[in-house]
């Protein structure tokens, strides 16, 4: 276990030192860049104050060449990125903490926050757009038939809605006609009801006097039984 330790070390200080190893030697400063190659730099070394070509930082030495370094391979530099709820993205000389699709960088709290896509309109201007966690979706509003993206009218729908008009507009007039046939009926019944009343007071108007004269009659007899008597 302890030379496995100790081994680690000797690594970790070898990618450390790698970083500046000389490649080439005797560049000068400001020089062109030709004169080191590529990812690397003409620096001062050495108590004689001469200038070498070395490896920039984030890149390694690898025979006459520079080659990248990982960062991302390290697991404080991950969990790092992991904190702000992004992962690590290794690019050349260094690394990026990458939030997720659908989520950017928030400078002020170093942390991933959700992307609200609906403010730069992706939808079709006949549909509506719904921000969702790392996403967003778009719906064609009523009358438009799409994926939201495209929207077109749905000749369906507004077949459907004519119908429905006719079908209303028939049912109120339905109804009002309705409406005037009981007027018309009541009318007329209140009409041939008047007749009958008048026929049915003047029955009652008879019957009065038939039972007015009836009973003058059997006054008379009964005087006429006094008399005889």
């Amino acid at each position: 276990m302890k030379n496995s330790s100790f081994l680690i070390l000797i690594l970790i200080g070898f990618v450390f030192f790698a970083s500046v190893i000389e490649v080439n030697s005797n560049c000068t400063p400001g020089g062109a860049k030709k004169e080191c190659g590529e990812h690397k730099q003409c620096l001062k070394k050495g108590v004689n104050n001469t200038y070498h070509c070395v490896c920039k930082a984030g890149f390694m030495t690898l025979g006459d060449s520079c080659q990248d370094m990982d960062e991302c391979q390290e697991k404080d530099i991950r969990s790092k990125c992991k904190r702000k709820g992004a992962k690590c993205k290794n690019i050349p000389g260094s690394y990026t903490c990458k939030c997720p699709q659908g989520f950017e960088m928030n400078l002020e709290s170093d942390h991933c926050e959700d992307l609200d896509e609906c403010e730069d309109k992706p939808c079709h201007e006949k549909a509506v757009c719904h921000n969702e966690r790392g996403s967003y979706s778009c719906a064609c509003v009523k009358g438009f038939a799409g994926d939201g993206h495209e929207c077109v009218e749905d000749m369906a729908y507004k077949q459907k809605q004519k119908i429905q008009q006719i079908i209303t507009i028939g049912g109120a007039a339905g109804g009002g006609t309705l409406f005037l046939i009981a007027l018309i009926v009541c009318f007329l019944g209140a009409r041939k009801k008047k007749p009958e009343e008048k026929e049915e007071k003047g029955i009652e108007e008879q019957d009065s006097t038939t039972t007015v004269y009836s009973r003058w009659e059997s006054s008379e007899e009964s005087d006429d039984d006094d008399d005889d008597e």
